[in-house]
Protein backbone atom coordinates (compact mmCIF):
# COMPACT_ATOMS: atom_id res chain seq x y z
CA UNK A 1 0.00 0.00 0.00
CA UNK A 2 1.34 3.56 -0.83
CA UNK A 3 -0.76 6.19 -0.21
CA UNK A 4 0.30 9.81 -0.13
CA UNK A 5 -0.93 13.50 0.85
CA UNK A 6 0.60 16.67 0.73
CA UNK A 7 -0.50 20.01 1.37
CA UNK A 8 0.44 23.46 2.69
CA UNK A 9 -0.53 24.99 5.83
CA UNK A 10 -1.61 28.05 7.36
CA UNK A 11 0.17 29.30 10.34
CA UNK A 12 -2.82 29.00 12.31
CA UNK A 13 -3.90 26.76 15.01
CA UNK A 14 -6.64 25.40 13.14
CA UNK A 15 -3.88 23.91 10.71
CA UNK A 16 -3.49 21.51 13.60
CA UNK A 17 -7.24 19.66 12.80
CA UNK A 18 -6.41 19.97 9.42
CA UNK A 19 -3.38 18.12 9.06
CA UNK A 20 -5.04 15.51 12.06
CA UNK A 21 -7.95 14.92 9.23
CA UNK A 22 -5.18 14.60 6.44
CA UNK A 23 -3.57 11.76 8.43
CA UNK A 24 -7.14 9.98 9.44
CA UNK A 25 -8.02 10.20 5.72
CA UNK A 26 -4.90 9.26 4.39
CA UNK A 27 -4.31 5.97 6.86
CA UNK A 28 -8.30 5.21 6.09
CA UNK A 29 -8.25 2.05 8.36
CA UNK A 30 -4.97 0.65 7.79
CA UNK A 31 -3.65 1.41 11.52
CA UNK A 32 -5.30 0.20 14.87
CA UNK A 33 -6.64 2.76 17.55
CA UNK A 34 -3.39 3.11 19.38
CA UNK A 35 -1.17 3.48 16.05
CA UNK A 36 -3.74 6.53 14.82
CA UNK A 37 -3.83 8.22 18.52
CA UNK A 38 0.22 8.18 18.16
CA UNK A 39 0.07 9.41 14.81
CA UNK A 40 -2.22 11.65 15.63
CA UNK A 41 -0.75 13.70 19.04
CA UNK A 42 2.87 13.20 17.33
CA UNK A 43 1.11 15.74 14.12
CA UNK A 44 -0.74 17.60 16.78
CA UNK A 45 2.73 18.49 18.32
CA UNK A 46 4.66 19.02 15.15
CA UNK A 47 2.69 21.47 13.30
CA UNK A 48 2.12 23.01 16.44
CA UNK A 49 5.83 23.34 17.07
CA UNK A 50 6.17 24.97 13.04
CA UNK A 51 3.45 27.01 13.80
CA UNK A 52 4.98 28.37 17.76
CA UNK A 53 8.35 28.14 16.33
CA UNK A 54 9.06 27.96 12.37
CA UNK A 55 8.17 30.50 10.00
CA UNK A 56 5.75 30.49 6.95
CA UNK A 57 5.29 28.90 4.92
CA UNK A 58 4.61 25.36 6.37
CA UNK A 59 4.49 22.38 4.51
CA UNK A 60 2.69 18.77 5.52
CA UNK A 61 3.40 15.60 3.54
CA UNK A 62 2.25 11.93 4.83
CA UNK A 63 3.45 9.00 3.21
CA UNK A 64 2.24 5.02 3.94
CA UNK A 65 4.65 2.74 2.14
CA UNK A 66 5.29 -0.62 3.41
CA UNK A 67 3.20 -0.02 6.49
CA UNK A 68 5.18 2.74 7.93
CA UNK A 69 3.70 6.13 8.16
CA UNK A 70 5.54 8.81 7.63
CA UNK A 71 4.62 12.56 8.40
CA UNK A 72 6.77 15.30 7.90
CA UNK A 73 6.42 19.11 8.47
CA UNK A 74 8.43 21.56 7.15
CA UNK A 75 9.15 25.46 7.65
CA UNK A 76 11.19 28.28 6.79
CA UNK A 77 12.86 28.78 9.67
CA UNK A 78 16.48 27.89 10.25
CA UNK A 79 16.79 27.56 13.65
CA UNK A 80 16.70 23.66 15.26
CA UNK A 81 14.29 22.30 17.34
CA UNK A 82 15.39 21.20 20.40
CA UNK A 83 13.86 18.92 23.24
CA UNK A 84 13.25 20.59 26.12
CA UNK A 85 13.47 19.98 29.96
CA UNK A 86 10.51 21.32 31.13
CA UNK A 87 9.52 22.07 35.01
CA UNK A 88 7.00 19.76 35.91
CA UNK A 89 4.63 22.40 36.64
CA UNK A 90 4.83 23.96 33.28
CA UNK A 91 2.08 22.85 30.62
CA UNK A 92 4.72 23.89 27.58
CA UNK A 93 7.70 22.62 26.41
CA UNK A 94 7.13 18.87 25.78
CA UNK A 95 6.11 18.82 21.87
CA UNK A 96 9.23 17.35 21.20
CA UNK A 97 9.37 14.76 24.16
CA UNK A 98 5.77 13.32 23.46
CA UNK A 99 6.76 12.69 19.94
CA UNK A 100 10.09 10.80 20.81
CA UNK A 101 7.68 8.95 23.01
CA UNK A 102 5.10 8.02 20.64
CA UNK A 103 6.72 7.63 17.44
CA UNK A 104 8.77 4.86 16.31
CA UNK A 105 11.23 6.98 14.55
CA UNK A 106 11.69 11.22 14.28
CA UNK A 107 14.62 13.03 13.23
CA UNK A 108 14.88 16.80 12.20
CA UNK A 109 16.12 17.15 8.40
CA UNK A 110 17.91 20.58 7.76
CA UNK A 111 17.82 22.72 4.32
CA UNK A 112 18.73 26.24 2.60
CA UNK A 113 15.11 26.98 3.08
CA UNK A 114 14.45 26.16 6.62
CA UNK A 115 13.91 22.70 7.84
CA UNK A 116 11.89 19.35 8.21
CA UNK A 117 10.58 17.93 11.41
CA UNK A 118 9.73 14.19 11.12
CA UNK A 119 8.07 11.15 12.50
CA UNK A 120 7.63 7.74 11.39
CA UNK A 121 5.27 5.05 13.05
CA UNK A 122 4.66 1.35 12.49
CA UNK A 123 1.70 0.47 11.22
CA UNK A 124 2.23 -3.25 10.66
CA UNK A 125 0.87 -5.12 13.62
CA UNK A 126 -2.91 -4.18 13.02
Amino acid sequence: MTRAHAQRLEADPASVRTARRAISEVVDGAADGDQLDRLLLCASETVTNAIEHGEPPIDFHIAVIDRVVRVEVSDASPLRPRMGEPAPTSIRGRGLLIVDRCSDHWGVDEAAGGKTVWFEVDIGGS
